[in-house]
């Protein structure tokens, strides 16, 4: 977190790339309102807690990939209601749970690869009203 503090709050782009961050939560990216793109690749990330992107209500690009992540809170992107576009890759993720995607009525794009996938819950892809790729 000592990394992100020194960011300037204006900022409006954060790419987040081969770094040793084990985990993000609410307080990790606290007074960053501007950032409209947010790429996260190649950390050691085990856990997204349900409110990590709370602080990022401007944010219409997100990509997580290639970190361990096994699981997504339920609701863990419903505070990103302008997201248009949601990129998980490369993920450990075994299960979509209902309510994964909820609130992002306005994501026109969704890509799912390369995880490992086992299961999807009905009621996982509820709320995505605008997709026109997946």
């Amino acid at each position: 977190m000592g990394f992100l503090i020194i960011c300037p709050t204006s900022s409006t782009w954060f790419y987040f790339s081969e770094n040793r961050l084990q985990s993000v939560n609410a307080e990790t990216f606290q007074g960053l309102k501007s950032v409209d793109y947010f790429h996260i690749k190649a950390n050691p990330i085990g856990h997204i807690a349900c409110a990590t992107f709370v602080e990022l209500p401007s944010l219409v690009f997100l990509e997580i990939s290639d970190v361990p992540v096994e699981e997504l809170a339920t609701g863990c992107f419903s505070s990103v209601g302008k997201l248009r576009q949601l990129r998980i890759q490369k993920t450990h993720l075994k299960m979509l749970k209902s309510g994964t995607f909820a609130g992002l009525s306005h994501v026109r794009t969704l890509f799912l690869t390369e995880n490992r996938l086992e299961n999807i819950e009905v009621g996982a892809f509820d709320g995505l009203k605008s997709v026109v790729s997946l």
